[in-house]
């Protein structure tokens, strides 16, 4: 995924403008466009490609070529994604003793 995202982002300003990011939050962020930590610094230094669902394996947005190419990679890895990120607050949760049935 890193190589894939480094083949991404080394593109033409351009080409990666194409897919700009939309109102449902999917597609490429340009440099400086996200302000989450930076505020007060006129935004963030990072570029990001938002990717949105995956249904039956295939992106409900239109993907660059780069991405496209490896779509049920990132399908698969999309997966693996949501599904340790839905099992990390039950390890914290024993890590710390608490009961995760309890709430937190």
């Amino acid at each position: 995924m890193f190589g894939l995202s480094a083949e991404f982002f080394s593109q033409p300003y351009d080409d990666k403008q194409k897919y700009a990011i939309s109102e449902g939050n999917r597609g490429y962020s340009c440099m400086n466009r996200e302000v989450y930590t930076r505020p007060k610094k006129g935004g963030d230094p990072k570029e990001a490609f938002n990717f949105g669902q995956f249904k039956d394996d295939k992106a409900v947005q239109r993907l660059p070529q780069t991405f496209s190419t490896f779509e049920q990679d990132i399908a698969d890895f999309s997966k693996i994604c949501y599904s340790t990120c839905h099992k990390l607050p039950d390890l914290l949760a024993g890590a710390l003793q608490i009961d995760p049935d309890e709430g937190y």
